[in-house]
């Protein structure tokens, strides 16, 4: 039987005139027929999951400061800007709120980013529930994931390059674009960032399972036309 298709994954929703990591640019996404966003995960100072990407409030947010420095109300009272950096009415989601979205067709990979430690359990147990998938650049957090969800939660390992990979991870492999090659193959690996067209096409053609781009729609164009 020929391979799947690779799974197309929004890179913190559909994010081109929505705030990353929104719950509006990740709902836009689902209702595009984009199956799978990809979110990030922090920790506030009062231990509650927040999708945010960078360890600062700067660069998205009305605020300031590191993300693990504010409580969750603290966070609340924030509010997300748009691509050219304008304030917006949305707030940043906790991972709890934007897991409550999803469901059959709105699945989520999340992407935890400083090590977890035990606070990675509740997570794992929360994007399991959901039919979700972690990933992560922290081996430990995910094996830890994968033992309090019973290997029931999908896990993948993120790496530059395939030579950083422990040869004995036993759930999927999520490297950077530019590294994959053909030949490294040995078991289910997805690859990031990918925004270029001509990229799209040459790793939409390989036997990757998993595509993460900020540009989704470009991307399931090009994999409708080879279906098709």
């Amino acid at each position: 039987m020929p391979a799947p298709p690779p799974i197309i994954v929004a890179h913190r929703g559909l994010h081109g005139m929505l705030p990353e990591n929104s719950l509006a640019a990740m709902t836009a996404a689902w209702d595009a027929g984009i199956l799978w966003c990809e979110c990030d995960a922090q920790i506030s100072s009062d231990g509650v999951p927040v999708v945010i990407h960078d360890e600062t409030l700067d660069r998205t947010t009305t605020g300031s400061g590191r993300v693990a420095d504010f409580r969750l109300d603290q966070l609340g009272d924030l509010r997300l800007r748009d691509t050219e950096g304008n304030p917006t009415s949305q707030k940043i989601p906790t991972l709890e709120q934007l897991l409550a979205l999803a469901g059959p067709t709105r699945r989520l990979l999340v992407e935890t980013k400083q090590p977890m430690g035990e606070k990675i359990h509740e997570i794992a147990r929360l994007v399991h529930r959901k039919n979700g998938m972690l990933h992560s650049f922290h081996r430990e957090d995910m094996l830890c994931a994968s033992r309090a969800t019973d290997g029931g939660c999908p896990i993948a390992l993120l790496a530059d390059d395939f030579h950083e990979l422990p040869a004995d991870f036993p759930g999927a492999v999520h490297i950077k674009h530019g590294s994959f090659r053909p030949q490294d193959v040995h078991k289910n690996v997805g690859v990031w960032t990918v925004n270029e067209l001509g990229h799209m096409e040459r790793l939409l053609g390989s036997n990757i399972t998993m595509l993460i781009t900020d540009f989704p729609l470009e991307a399931m164009r090009i994999l409708s036309s080879r279906v098709s």
